[in-house]
């Protein structure tokens, strides 16, 4: 806890935070009133809730740890935990409104409506921030948009619409050195044929392959499936080669564990991709042992 005090970032955000949990009860409060000028009136139990909302939310989310996440790495269990602060915060604060007035007064659906708006509220500033930060419109130097814009990225087709495909497209789209432009996925499971990855689709099989990368005006292929056979490997390279494609893959988890190969790292497939198990390694030393002096 103290060194995200000694922070001078979080005191930012957490103002910011403020701010929009008194934002929320308000806008639920006119919300829930049809923003009736005749409720006006009634603007006293606004003024009185208004001080609690804002101590115990902003106490809540602290203590559950939600200054702990960094904003442009946001990801669903950050957002689970931000639900999870939003509904313990919620309820505390309906608590103590009954221990203190009895609810006498206080609209129930002020609290719901409450509820709701700072979720939507505080998620959603966290998801528009890591958008901003993919999107390179935060975090980079002067006059890097008008590069990227300058920039010619060569398009290309991801084979395989699994895990290390979804991996793939994220860093395509995380990484500004990688001169890629995803045109779409190729999969041979039909339940993905026609769905999207983070917006981008699944276009077809791979025996459709040559037809799909002329009409997206193709001309590389990263194959994403480091869990595949080499029959299945062989297969993809054959249709790569068939349409003149050039063919890059993604590492295996044995090489990222035992080569310590980074994940980031994609390369020409190689005779060992297409085997389908290990390579035979040849004991040198008793073999020319054997042959010496005949």
């Amino acid at each position: 806890m103290m060194h995200i005090l000694r922070n001078p970032h979080f005191y930012v955000v957490f103002a910011g935070d403020l701010f929009l949990f008194a934002l929320a009860h308000v806008l639920a409060y006119f919300i829930r009133f049809d923003f009736d000028p005749v409720m006006v009136q009634e603007g006293r139990y606004l003024v009185q809730a208004l001080p609690l909302v804002v101590l115990i939310k902003g106490a809540v989310f602290l203590m559950v740890g939600v200054y702990r996440g960094m904003w442009r790495y946001v990801s669903l269990n950050d957002l689970a935990l931000l639900l999870r602060a939003t509904l313990i915060s919620s309820a505390v604060l309906v608590s103590v409104v009954i221990a203190l007035y009895r609810f006498s007064g206080f609209s129930r659906g002020v609290f719901v409506l409450d509820c709701i708006l700072t979720f939507i509220l505080v998620s959603g500033v966290r998801v528009g921030i890591r958008y901003a930060f993919q999107r390179q419109w935060l975090g980079g130097k002067p006059g890097k948009i008008y590069r990227e814009v300058q920039r010619i990225r060569a398009p290309i087709l991801i084979v395989g619409a699994g895990d290390a495909g979804e991996k793939t497209l994220r860093e395509i789209q995380d990484n500004a050195h990688l001169d890629y432009d995803l045109r779409g996925f190729v999969d041979d499971d039909p339940a993905k044929i026609g769905k999207a990855i983070h917006g981008v689709r699944v276009l077809g099989p791979v025996n459709e392959l040559p037809q799909i990368a002329l009409r997206e005006g193709v001309q590389e292929v990263l194959i994403a499936m480091p869990s595949a056979t080499g029959a299945e490997k062989r297969r993809i390279v054959e249709v790569c080669k068939t349409c003149g494609l050039r063919f890059k893959t993604l590492p295996g988890l044995g090489e990222i564990i035992e080569e310590r190969v980074s994940l980031k790292a994609i390369r020409d497939v190689n005779y060992e991709d297409l085997l389908g198990r290990p390579p035979v390694v040849l004991e040198e030393e008793g073999i020319l042992g054997y042959l010496r002096q005949r």
